[in-house]
Formats: C-alpha cells, sequence, structure tokens
C-alpha cells in the first residue's frame, strides 16, 4: 500500500519509475489483487499526460502494457 501511496502522493517519484520500465508485462493478470492492479496502472502512465490522482484516471502509455491471463484460471 505504500508504494501505491507514493506513486499517488509524488508526481516526481511516479515519473522516475515510469521511466525504469520501457514495457510491463502481467502473467496471470486474472490473479492480479487490485492494489498490484492499481500498482501497474500508474507505472505504465503515459507520462506526456497530467498524473492522474486515481488510477481509473490513468491514461496509459499505448504499448507499454501487455498483460495476459485466463478468466477460467482464476483463483
Amino acid at each position: 500500500m505504500r508504494a501505491r501511496d507514493v506513486l499517488v502522493a509524488s508526481e516526481a517519484v511516479r515519473r522516475y519509475f515510469q521511466a525504469k520500465f520501457d514495457r510491463i508485462l502481467v502473467d496471470e493478470f486474472q490473479d492480479t489483487d487490485p492494489l498490484q492492479s492499481e500498482l501497474v496502472a500508474f507505472l505504465a502512465e503515459d507520462p506526456s499526460t497530467p498524473a492522474a490522482a486515481h488510477w481509473q484516471q490513468v491514461q496509459l502509455l499505448p504499448g507499454k502494457l501487455f498483460v495476459v491471463g485466463d478468466p477460467k484460471q482464476s483463483i
């Protein structure tokens, strides 16, 4: 929760970590919990857009996030 909170609270920290990852692949996405989804969204945000205050407002950078999952295998 602290990692998510610092990404929300500090645009500088968010932009720093966004720059560390060119692409983000999440395998077994069906087993991702909401907090993990928030982290991924903030890290995959398009840095040319204003920093979103909430993960549902994030504008993703095209081509940065790739998710793989199978709802039939959800735990």
